[in-house]
């Protein structure tokens, strides 16, 4: 089953890289089909076996509930209020890629793994395929190789969007796989750990390229707080270590991305953020705040107009 459910993560990852069309028409893609497919193999497989427990039903509770909220709203909105710029179908659309999907594949992934070699299996072409689309992108943007579909050029003021959203979305995924580095650092041999220690360069590469000041501050957070949860499975000692070693990792990916990500770096968490108060960063190509005041001049604009309407 764990083999099975590498599916979605491949046809994801795939069709997010390389830009390709997988839709097949209105709310239907191969992403639905093969989550689709799976979840009628885990199906069968718990009709045919049944030694399946359902546990943790506070978590689908919580799904249903979410998931009946939406539809009853969904159904006021069409068939009751009658919003002008309410379109119902989209909306159903939209409801369920959103919502009902997530909800299966959880549900997948939740079921469909039994013990920790299916966790491990999967954890592993997770991270292979996240950081090889991360090299990719990296590599495509430098001019090294071209691929059709991989972005060639960095985003809005520079910053690097990825495969996987926005640059904030990315960033926010590279930041919560960073402990699976260390992991499959520690659980493969010398060979497979020089791997993965380049796949984890390609990818803290990634998170400073996309210059994201908010993927830094979760990590920030969350990282001390994971750490203080599991500390009974956790030594000190290996913290200290492992974070030095993902520091020593972030400069030389630093140093990989080029001295334009760089300057774009120190000039978004210095200048913007106002971290060090009273110094200002100086660099080639570093005035990023036009853009920022632009969208807020646009945003009070339309905020301005609204209220013109409702009066």
């Amino acid at each position: 089953m764990a083999y099975l459910l590498t599916l979605p993560i491949l046809v994801y990852v795939i069709g997010a890289t390389f830009g390709m069309p997988l839709s097949f028409g209105l709310g239907l893609s191969l992403k639905n089909g093969v989550v689709y497919l799976v979840g009628l193999m885990l199906c069968m497989r718990i009709a045919i076996r049944g030694n399946y427990k359902f546990e943790q039903p506070l978590i689908f509770t919580c799904f249903a509930i979410m998931i009946i909220y939406a539809i009853v709203t969904w159904l006021m909105a069409g068939l009751v209020i009658h919003y002008d710029a309410y379109q119902i179908v989209p909306s159903a659309i939209s409801l369920k890629g959103s919502l009902i999907d997530n909800a299966i594949i959880f549900t997948l992934f939740f079921f469909g793994v039994r013990d920790a070699k299916d966790c491990i299996l999967l954890t592993k072409v997770l991270v292979a395929v996240v950081a090889l689309s991360n090299i990719l992108c990296i590599l495509s943007i430098e001019g090294i190789v071209y691929i059709h579909g991989v972005a060639a050029t960095p985003g809005q003021e520079g910053r690097v969007q990825g495969v996987y959203g926005d640059a904030n979305e990315t960033a926010a995924l590279v930041a919560g796989m960073l402990p699976a580095f260390v992991a499959m650092v520690l659980s493969d041999g010398a060979a497979w750990a020089l791997l993965w220690i380049v796949c984890a360069i390609g990818s803290i590469a990634m998170l400073f390229m996309t210059v994201s000041r908010g993927a830094f501050v979760a990590m920030g957070i969350a990282y001390p707080v994971c750490i203080y949860t599991f500390r009974r499975y956790i030594a000190i000692r290996q913290v200290f270590i492992w974070a030095g070693a993902l520091v020593g990792l972030g400069v030389v990916a630093l140093a990989a991305a080029g001295p334009r990500f760089v300057t774009l770096f120190l000039t978004r968490f210095i200048n913007e953020s106002g971290v060090l108060t009273g110094l200002h960063f100086v660099g080639p190509q570093c005035d990023l705040g036009t853009s920022d005041r632009q969208d807020d001049e646009l945003s009070d604009h339309a905020l301005h107009r609204i209220r013109l309407e409702r009066l």
